[in-house]
């Protein structure tokens, strides 16, 4: 999409030096008009503004809602200012009045409202941003009749005059009913914090308060499965390929672990002597995988290439109501993020990467509900017990005031307990070994978990994220078969 201005846009309901009108549409009738924007950065996006001028005020939303109903029955092609176009397309939407309805937010990156449509839900989602294209409305109609996803409704997009390029700008879609994985497993956990307390073997503790949901994680992971599979098909031929650009992700973790190397750690509450031998550990791991590369070893096995969701989280995978009977069908994926052939991404796809990021997920879920209960109970912040948790794994000694014994005892004692649960979480869901078996991952499994963790790491460390940091930390340590021992 070339930079223009759009002489007929009018004043901008907007700073002139924050975004640039190059692109509008007036929906007939509706008192509604789509503007299309350009960014500093390059980057497009689009707003909504009142029909005419004088008035910045953004329209309605739920009075778009029922506006983008109304033109995705009727699959219009709204003409733009400078002759792309606003194209609607659907699939079965019911014949009825459209009304809000109340939602529970999670967090989200885009604009969703719910919306009931003549007595059914649906998700009417708003892409912010707009550049790269977003590939989730043509995934969810292709995977339609799947069952794995929601049920794809219509979706509207802007249509450039200058090459034809498709930019979605929302997608309506069936609401898909039920809970997060993640709400099941906090349950499951939290329940198992008050048995450790009189348990004579809290690993075995830990694996047998999980038999109440091995159906759903073994019917979740089996689900993930049959999802990588249909997606791939959907695509044919327009899929990724097989060839994962090993080579150059091995370069990209090396160039992330040398500028992590030259930064300090993010608090001086983290010694640098500890930040080296995590940082150490995750280059031998780096160093180790070069070798296999240069040595010729398959870094693919069996399943390993094609396309993936791409942003995996716990809470994607959605369990019918309170599902504890589940069957193939009882598990959803929604917010399908698969990159588009356009998105530098596109390559850097594996179904894989879905499993290390539910993984990670896993990691950061389960610590964070470990280290919560452990200051609880000792009546310390969160923070100081990441902090402990971290300095304890690499067997050092706080610099400043450091905890007593009998509390790193306590703490060791719950994320112990804690990791253990991960581990058979991790072998149910995905089927993958915990902890100590990681040597029996395929190397490209090995990658990607890398990649994912030192992208997370420098996140962390950018935004001094000290909480996140410090897990991260404890992560990395352990992917050395022994604890470092070097000196501060």
């Amino acid at each position: 999409m070339k930079r223009h201005t759009d002489p007929s846009a009018g004043p901008a309901p907007f700073p002139a030096d924050a975004e640039e009108v190059v692109d509008q549409a007036e929906l007939a009738d509706t008192g509604v008009r789509i503007l299309v924007l350009t960014e500093p950065s390059g980057s497009h996006t689009w707003r909504l503004a009142p029909s005419g001028v004088g008035n910045s005020e953004e329209p309605d939303a739920s009075r778009f809602d029922a506006v983008v109903v109304e033109l995705l029955r009727a699959r219009r092609r709204v003409p733009t200012g400078r002759g792309g176009v606003i194209e609607f397309r659907a699939g079965a939407i019911p014949e009825g009045a459209t009304l809000p309805r109340g939602f529970d937010l999670q967090p989200s990156s885009n604009s969703l409202a719910l919306v009931d449509v003549a007595g059914t839900a649906y998700v009417h989602k708003r892409y912010r941003r707009i550049s790269p294209p977003a590939h989730e409305p043509e995934l969810l109609r292709r995977l339609g009749r799947t069952g794995h996803t929601p049920r794809w409704a219509g979706d509207y997009r802007y249509v450039s005059p200058d090459d034809g390029a498709e930019y979605p700008l929302g997608v309506l879609y069936e609401h898909v009913t039920g809970e997060g994985l993640d709400a099941p497993l906090r349950e499951n956990l939290r329940s198992l914090w008050p048995k450790l307390r009189s348990s004579p073997s809290p690993d075995a503790t830990a694996r047998e308060g999980l038999r109440p949901l091995e159906g759903v994680l073994r019917e979740a992971g089996a689900s993930l499965r049959r999802f990588h599979r249909d997606l791939a098909a959907a695509l044919g031929g327009d899929g990724p390929g097989d060839a994962y650009p090993v080579g150059s992700a091995l370069e990209a973790a090396s160039s992330s672990l040398a500028a992590l190397g030259r930064r300090p750690p993010v608090s001086e509450e983290i010694p640098v002597g500890l930040w080296n031998a995590a940082l150490d550990a995750l280059r031998v791991e780096a160093d180790d995988l070069w070798l296999r590369h240069s040595e010729g070893t398959a870094f693919h096995e069996e399943g390993e290439a094609g396309p993936c969701h791409g942003d995996l989280h716990l809470s994607h995978l959605i369990l019918e109501p309170r599902a504890y009977a589940p069957h193939p069908g009882s598990v959803r994926v929604i917010d399908v993020s698969t990159p588009s052939p356009a998105d530098p991404g596109w390559r850097l796809q594996s179904p894989l990467a879905d499993r290390v990021a539910l993984r990670r997920a896993l990691e950061y879920f389960t610590t964070d509900e470990a280290l919560d209960h452990g200051a609880r109970l000792l009546g310390r912040e969160n923070t100081d017990a990441a902090v402990a948790a971290v300095l304890d794994a690499a067997r050092r000694p706080r610099p400043e005031a450091p905890w007593p014994e009998a509390d790193l005892t306590v703490l060791r004692t719950v994320c112990r307990a804690a990791d253990v649960w991960r581990d058979r979480v991790s072998e149910l869901l995905l089927g993958s070994p915990g902890g100590g078996n990681e040597g029996r991952r395929s190397p490209l499994y090995r990658l990607l978990y890398l990649h994912r963790l030192l992208h997370e790491l420098t996140y962390n460390q950018d935004h001094a994220r000290l909480y996140h940091t410090a897990m991260d930390l404890r992560h990395a340590l352990a992917r050395a078969t022994e604890p470092s021992t070097a000196r501060m």
